[in-house]
């Protein structure tokens, strides 16, 4: 396994290197996407600065635990953790937006969290078949791509768009939440926070009514709560 230099500055390595990894929990050392090949790369959170050139090439972290997204206005590439077989948190601190199924069968992965000021929005079948994502904060993104959360148990998702609903793509055959053990009918149930303004506008709003006439979904106001 290829380490990069320890005696070069991160602001040298990242001038040089178009896919680099910081690894946040392991010291100091900075790896390149395709020098991991043996399952013994970082453990722990590490932090990706750049969108990896291919997707896939995380697959062999099978010690990262968590994945801190902060790549500016980069896009996101198709499977581009799919999968971190070992992950069980996502932060996207800054993204431009993502493509298709950039977390498939990730299906460890428990909570994603958006920083409260980013707004890229997912792509279709972005979270498919992660089937332990129980907790999603959306931060201010305004759209959900289709299929985006297909097999996803969410429990509690948090929508902080205060300038009209976040809309769920329900074109063709595949709408945003398919086949999701609790949001579809019979589904167990979850709870879904919105800013107290929008909450009515939620329960009327056509690209939602679908989901919410399975009396499956709670609406709360996320002013008063935990996660105001």
């Amino acid at each position: 396994m290829k380490k990069a230099s320890l005696t070069h500055t991160y602001e040298e390595l990242n001038n040089s290197l178009k896919t680099i990894v910081n690894v946040v929990n392991s010291g100091p050392n900075e790896y390149t996407i395709d020098s991991i090949a043996d399952g013994t790369g970082p453990s722990g959170e590490i932090t990706i600065k750049q969108s990896p050139i291919a997707g896939g090439k995380l697959a062999a972290y099978v010690n990262v635990t968590s994945i801190v997204i902060d790549v500016g206005t980069e896009k996101l590439i198709t499977y581009a953790f799919s999968p971190v077989p070992n992950m069980r948190t996502a932060r996207i601190k800054s993204a431009g937006s993502f493509d298709q199924r950039v977390f498939l069968g990730c299906t460890n992965l428990e909570s994603v969290i958006y920083d409260r000021t980013c707004a890229a929005n997912s792509g279709s079948w972005m979270f498919d078949g992660c089937t332990s994502l129980k907790f999603l904060d959306y931060g201010i993104s305004s759209r959900f791509g289709g299929a985006a959360f297909k097999k996803c148990p969410l429990e509690t998702i948090i929508l902080r768009k205060t300038d009209g609903c976040c809309a769920c793509d329900f074109t063709g055959s595949f709408p945003t939440f398919d086949y999701s053990p609790t949001i579809d009918e019979g589904g167990t149930g979850c709870t879904i926070y919105v800013p107290a303004a929008l909450i009515d506008a939620y329960k009327s709003d056509t690209n939602w009514a679908a989901w919410d006439a399975y009396g499956t979904i709670t609406w709360k106001t996320i002013e008063g709560s935990e996660y105001e």
